[in-house]
């Protein structure tokens, strides 16, 4: 349930940035234009990954903890996704 929360969260956020096209990190820092537009993308990038996994779960008969696998590699997916979306913000921010 959390994990679910979390990436419809990402969804929102990916969303909203792809949309205005800024992304605020403090008061006084911005990224706007093609890389927010980039981290975006890359925000959107776990819900479809994980719909994608769970469709193959019928496919995973030699997998014992499918489930487990599943989770594991959602955070990863999500976890990835965030981290390159804050070191780009990082890389490209500017001041206001």
């Amino acid at each position: 349930m959390a994990m679910t929360a979390f990436l419809a969260v990402l969804l929102l956020a990916g969303l909203v940035t792809l949309i205005k096209g800024t992304v605020s990190l403090s008061a006084t820092k911005v990224v706007s234009g093609v890389p927010a537009r980039v981290i975006g993308l890359l925000l959107l990038v776990p819900m479809p990954a994980s719909f994608a996994l769970r469709a193959l779960r019928p496919l995973s008969g030699e997998i014992q903890d499918y489930d487990d696998w599943l989770i594991a590699v959602n955070v990863g997916v999500a976890g990835a996704a965030v981290v390159i979306s804050t070191v780009i913000a990082v890389v490209c921010a500017k001041s206001r």
